[in-house]
């Protein structure tokens, strides 16, 4: 073998070692790319379900503002209003939440069934789904509405 042969050989093991490195670079970049991918769309998909939750929740606050007195609150124009967004409040959850059982309850509480939940229970099983996790220390005996004296709501407003 002269100089020849080594330099060829050594040309070779060098392109060799060069595509290898290359290709295990490629590869650790590929897989760490794919798990923050991964965790980047976990985390979006949290916030959409956060976001959707405060969607509930504002159907839930606009729906109860009134407690069933809106006609002594509102005008008629205000009150043609009020039912359009709660009506598309009702749409919108209808067509997000991805839990029926869920959603079914939802739907009983804001026809006031009588076998429907309170909205606290609601929410306290909304929070749970959001956790991921059974939380038996917070429950819907915990949750604060106001006011706590709803008897003014129905009287109407003063004149």
């Amino acid at each position: 073998m002269n100089i020849v042969d080594y330099l060829i050989i050594i040309a070779t093991f060098s392109a060799i070692q060069f595509l290898a490195a290359t290709w295990v670079k490629g590869k650790i970049e590929t897989s760490i790319k794919h798990a923050y991918d991964k965790k980047f769309l976990e985390y979006q998909h949290q916030l959409a379900r956060r976001q959707k939750s405060e969607q509930l929740a504002y159907a839930f606050a606009r729906w109860i503002k009134y407690r069933g007195a809106e006609e002594k609150w509102l005008s008629e124009r205000e009150l043609v209003d009020y039912y359009e967004e709660l009506t598309r409040l009702s749409y919108e959850l209808i067509l997000y939440l991805e839990d029926e059982t869920l959603l079914t309850e939802v739907m009983k509480k804001f026809q006031n069934l009588d076998d429907s939940k309170s909205t606290e229970q609601i929410i306290v099983e909304v929070r749970k789904l959001l956790q991921g996790k059974e939380d038996n220390l917070f429950t819907f005996e915990n949750v604060v509405s106001w006011p706590k004296d709803i008897s003014f709501l129905t009287r109407g407003p003063r004149s």
